[in-house]
């Protein structure tokens, strides 16, 4: 049997409280679950002139099976668009992560400065643990951004290259859909087994 607390459970008994759980899991939709209706995992911000390393990271997480925001991937969508507005949507409220990628150029450009701002505000909005941790910032040199705190864990892209960056990128978002389903599971097995009347001791 299956020890837990001090009630020695049955295999009978086990597949009962898993049949209990499938059925929390089914109210609950793939899409709400892991991505919180967000239209994107991941929203890239960068400079042009680091262009290059942007579209490698973009390339490389949507092959990894991500829905990315890479504005060269957008083109039809933003043709036409005022884009003042439009990108303060995409970097405030549409992704379930950004990444920044953190150099001189993007301190130098309106547009950066402008996707930044959005970055700010939804960190400062949420105030959540989601929230908190929607900036991935990625290191292309030592320049100091201002607003970013120089306690955030971030990756350096000259010693992970674009397969070790992407390769992190992904792990946080599957560790943190990982975190959503069990936080959405329903009742665990303490719960459980205080609460039904259908387990009994061997």
């Amino acid at each position: 049997g299956f020890f837990a607390g001090s009630a020695l459970l049955s295999a009978k008994n086990m597949r009962l409280f898993f049949d209990h759980q499938r059925g929390m899991r089914a109210t609950v939709s793939k899409d709400s679950l892991l991505k919180k209706n967000y239209k994107y995992d991941v929203a890239i911000s960068f400079a042009g002139e680091n262009r290059r390393i942007a579209e490698a990271l973009s390339d490389l997480l949507i092959d990894k099976g991500l829905s990315v925001f890479y504005d060269k991937l957008e083109e039809h969508d933003l043709l036409g668009k005022n884009l003042f507005t439009y990108l303060q949507t995409i970097y405030r409220d549409s992704a379930q992560f950004c990444v920044v990628l953190v150099s001189e150029h993007y301190l130098r450009k309106v547009w950066t400065l402008h996707e930044w701002e959005q970055i700010q505000e939804r960190i400062l909005k949420g105030r959540t643990a989601n929230s908190l941790e929607y900036l991935l910032p990625i290191r292309l040199d030592d320049v100091e951004l201002p607003g970013l705190n120089s306690l955030t864990g971030f990756i350096d892209y000259r010693t992970h290259g674009a397969k070790g960056t992407a390769d992190v990128i992904h792990r946080k978002f599957v560790d943190h859909s990982a975190e959503q389903s069990a936080e959405s599971a329903g009742p665990g097995l303490e719960l459980f087994l205080n609460t039904s009347t259908k387990f009994k001791p061997i």
